[in-house]
Parts: C-alpha cells; structure tokens; sequence
C-alpha cells in the first residue's frame, strides 16, 4: 500500500461504512454493523476523504438504493493467490444470486477446496465491492460461521439484491 493510505467514515442506510484507499485505488470498505474492524494499519492511517474512497462512497449510496448492481471501483486486495482468485469468482455472482463455497471451489478449479474458499471470503476485506455476502451454505444460508452481526448483515445485502433484483 502506498504512502498516501487514509480512510474516512461515511454515513449509509445500512449504517457507518469506512473506506481506505491508497489514493489511487479503494483497498478497504468494512461496516460497522458488519461486526468487522478496520485492519491496524489502515486503523492508524491519516483520517481523510479520498476521491477513490468518495468515488466508492458515491456507487455504495447507489447500490443500497437499488440504482446500481455493482461497485465498479479500482481496488486493491492484499491476500494470497488463492484468496484473490475465491475474490474473484465471487466478484462474477451476478446480482441478486448466491453460490456456496463448492460452486466457488468447483469454478476455480479446486473442488476440494470448498473450507478454504468460505476462509477466503471471510478475509475479504473489501464489503460489497467483493460481494461476499453472495457466498452461502449448502442449505442457502449466510456462509459467515461464527460472527452474528456478520451474518444479519449478509442477510440483509441479500434481501435487498433480491427485492431489487424483482423490482
């Protein structure tokens, strides 16, 4: 991450959403209401307003509001190659859809690997952009094992792709 790494905090309809970026691309977007916390080193960054992070403020607003399917942001993921191509084949469930962590392991060619690929979206630290909350059990449910708010806040990003989707 370069040397300009900020965040600033933005109010949303699903509650406060801070955003980081590197001044180039958006390389966090965490909710509170997630349950998830900002990583330390972003934590620690200058606190300010980006145009990236505006630009992905801006798309957010319009996603919650159903006037847009999808973030299209440059964006920055630190994580393993394995980790970025789970980011991906998620990234390419389309609107209002959901898949399990086997379809996410079958499409990336590693159909064994369905435990590391829900891992993988749990790490993903960038909410929507990478539309993890597409990701979910066998039995159609949040995939987010563990963490309450996180799953109530998965279920909700997936009630308003559906209500949307039918609009």
């Amino acid at each position: 991450m370069g040397a300009s790494l900020s965040h600033f905090t933005y109010r949303t309809p699903l509650g406060d959403v801070a955003i980081a970026s590197d001044g180039t691309t958006v390389t966090a977007v965490v909710f509170d209401q997630s349950g998830a916390s900002l990583p330390k080193e972003i934590a620690a960054s200058a606190y300010a307003a980006s145009a990236p992070a505006n630009a992905c403020a801006n798309q957010l607003l319009e996603y919650l509001a159903g006037k847009r399917t999808a973030l299209n942001v440059a964006y920055t993921a630190s994580g393993s190659d394995f980790e970025r191509s789970v980011w991906e084949a998620i990234g390419n469930i389309p609107y209002g859809q959901m898949r399990t962590a086997a379809e996410i392991a079958q499409i990336i060619g590693s159909p064994s690997s369905y435990r590391l690929v829900g891992r993988a979206a749990q790490r993903s630290p960038l909410a929507v952009v990478i539309p993890t909350h597409r990701l979910v059990s066998p039995s159609r449910k949040s995939s987010s094992s563990g963490n309450a708010r996180l799953l109530a806040f998965n279920e909700r990003l997936r009630l308003l792709e559906q209500r949307h989707a039918l609009a």
